[in-house]
């Protein structure tokens, strides 16, 4: 069994009515559940079934434009390895 991680994007826009920029944060969401059985079938999860589906998810969620870092963490909530867009574009990482 691999081990599970999560991986936490932090953002920056308005929410809601008010439309001051604000940061907030978001637990990456994973359709694909099918490495706990436990779980109702097509329910999905926030785990991540090993590092190259996590990193995969981090790197995707770049995509969005509010999306400044991503964070990789183990199930018990401490930081591994951390994303952030650079100024021009790229996205560079260090381990945490």
């Amino acid at each position: 069994m691999r081990t599970q991680y999560r991986a936490i994007a932090f953002a920056t826009g308005s929410i809601g009515r008010v439309k001051k920029p604000r940061s907030y944060a978001f637990v990456l969401w994973n359709p694909d559940n099918t490495f706990e059985p436990s779980r109702l079938k097509d329910s999905g999860t926030f785990q991540w079934n090993g590092l190259h589906a996590v990193r995969a998810a981090a790197i995707a969620a770049f995509e969005r434009p509010e999306v400044h870092q991503v964070s990789i963490r183990t199930n018990q909530d401490r930081s591994l390895y951390v994303f952030n867009r650079q100024s021009d574009g790229s996205i560079r990482g260090y381990a945490a």
